[in-house]
Parts: C-alpha cells; structure tokens; sequence
C-alpha cells in the first residue's frame, strides 16, 4: 500500500485506508481491526503520502522520514510517542539532524513515531523495498544488471534461514509427532531440501519484482498455489492431466520438490535415484535467479525514472 493511500484523521487515532466517497464526508477503514467508519465533512484528512516535516532548508517527505527510521532502528520498532519529551527529541535528531527545532514540535515528532510504529506492526514498512527506492540506493541504475546480484544473494540467504528454521520445525517435530514414514537419510533429505528451497527463493523474488505492492504478489499466491500444486501429478493423477498443461507445471519447483521429497522421505529413494529432479531445481534456481537480477534492474530504472529529482539529489551529495 502506497503511503498516499493512508490516511490520517484529526481526532481519530490510528491510521485508515480511504473506501468511498459518502454524503457527509468519506467512509475510511482502519488499518488497526478493519472496521469502517463515516470520517465527516469538517474533519481533517491527510494522506501521509503528502505530509512533509520541516528541515533547515527543504521540506522532507515524510517517507524519507520513515525510510531513516527504518534504517536507524534496522527495521525494528521506534522509540514509544510515549516517551519523554527530551527522549523523542533525542531519537528525532538522530533520525533527522537536519529538522527544524522550532517548527517541528514534540507532538509532531510523536505523531510521526506513532504512525511508524503502526506501519511497522501491520508489517507495511518492512518489506517496501519499492516505495522507500531501497532497491535504487542499493545498486544504481547505471550498473550491469548482474550487479544486482549480491541483493538477490543476500535477501535469498536470508529467507533460507527463515524456511531453515520452518523445515527444521516441522521434520523433526511433526513427522515424529504423527508419526509420518521416515524412510529417507538425514542427508540426502537436508540436500535435497536445500536445492528445493533455493529455486522456491529464486522464484519468489523474480515474481516480487512484477509487483508494485506485496499485497498484489498475495493475492497472486492465494489463487495459484492450489493449481500448482494440482500441477505436480501428485494430489491430482497425472493421467487426467493434459501433456500441455503437466509441462507447463514443471516450470514450478513445486513440481519436481514434491515428487522428490515423496520418495525419499516416503520410499527412501538416494540421491542418485532423485538426481533428475535435483537436476531441475538446480536449473530453476539459476533461471529464475538470472529473472530476479533483470527484474530488481528494471524496477531501479522505474524507480530513477519515476524520481528523477531524488536522483538529482543524490548526484548533488556525491
């Protein structure tokens, strides 16, 4: 979601999305529970994609603001708008040296630091690689596309630990607990595991980078991960599966790591016995890896097109 699209109410707490336009005034939805409500006419209505905060010489967008945050407090939580006023302002010149003290006051800065944190907890900061234009600051437009590599690496490392932890998770837990057949070796299981998991990674972050928001990628996922799986001739007999269509599916890791993963864990098959689908997983990984690169690229171009005076700004600074 586009920080032009929340919205802000004088008198109200919390953030909201605008819906409709009413009679009285316009029916918004909070981003806190999700209820609707009728914002009147007479109240106050900002989008905080237009609000600026005050500096010694220009205004800055407050999701620059957001973006220094984010990098000072490395993604985590802000300093609570509760906090001391000598506190917030203490936290606000780290963020911010530059803000004007005299017209910026201490219930600005904790509005700013409430909305973030808001932001933060309904996770819509954390991944807005895009609407920040991190993705530009980390590889500059002007670089091969294979510059971009070192981001797709080292976000793919970072998900791998996470689905790291998830497998670990549910093989030594789950399979025991209900007792699913372990016929596979701890080795071959954890290799095979890996090379599943680098062409998923490899396949995500390509398709991430078709999206402006991560809810469109979602919704994306929500309808496709059923017929994909149906795709893999495993929940669904391969005979009633049309040749164009079974084909078409093994575009998707999910085809080739369930097949495998069934008949190591289930029929205790080795790796030489699976190397066809290692095979596949391995080509999928450098494939969409390769897609992931050239799609990061192209959305640094967008991003320098779309901003061209933040690219200015940083030819000045350099």
């Amino acid at each position: 979601m586009n920080l032009k699209e929340v919205l802000a109410i004088s008198g109200q707490s919390g953030l909201f999305k605008f819906v409709a336009q009413s009679k009285n005034g316009v029916i918004v939805e909070s981003l806190t529970d999700g209820k609707r409500s009728n914002a009147s006419g007479s109240a106050k209505v900002s989008a905080l994609g237009e609000i600026a905060i005050y500096t010694e010489t220009d205004d800055l967008p407050l999701a620059q603001v957001f973006e220094n945050i984010y990098k000072h407090t490395a993604g985590k939580e802000a300093i609570s708008p509760k906090a001391s006023p000598e506190e917030l302002k203490k936290f606000f010149a780290a963020v911010l040296p530059e803000y004007d003290r005299e017209r910026v006051h201490v219930s600005d800065i904790k509005k700013v630091v409430a909305w973030y944190n808001l932001l933060i907890g309904i996770g819509m900061i954390g991944g807005t690689w895009r609407e920040f234009g991190l993705y530009r600051k980390l590889c500059p437009a002007g670089r091969r596309r294979m510059s971009t590599l070192p981001i797709v690496l080292g976000r793919g490392l970072v998900y791998a630990l996470i689905y790291a932890v998830t497998c670990t998770y549910i093989l030594g837990l789950h399979y025991r607990l209900f007792h699913f057949p372990m016929n596979g070796a701890t080795g071959a299981v954890m290799l095979f595991m890996a090379a599943y998991l680098a062409a998923c990674i490899a396949m995500g972050i390509a398709v991430s980078t078709l999206f402006r928001y991560r809810e469109n990628s979602l919704l994306l996922l929500l309808w496709t991960s059923i017929p994909v799986l149906m795709l893999s001739g495993v929940s669904y007999p391969r005979q009633g599966i049309p040749d164009w269509l079974f084909n078409l599916g093994q575009l998707f890791p999910s085809s080739h790591g369930v097949n495998g993963f069934i008949r190591i864990q289930t029929m205790g098959a080795s790796i030489p016995e699976v190397f066809a689908e290692i095979k596949w997983l391995i080509i999928l990984t450098v494939v969409y890896g390769g897609l992931a690169c050239i799609g990061i690229h192209q959305v640094i171009g967008r991003e320098q097109r779309e901003h061209p005076a933040r690219k200015e700004n940083g030819d000045e600074g350099r």
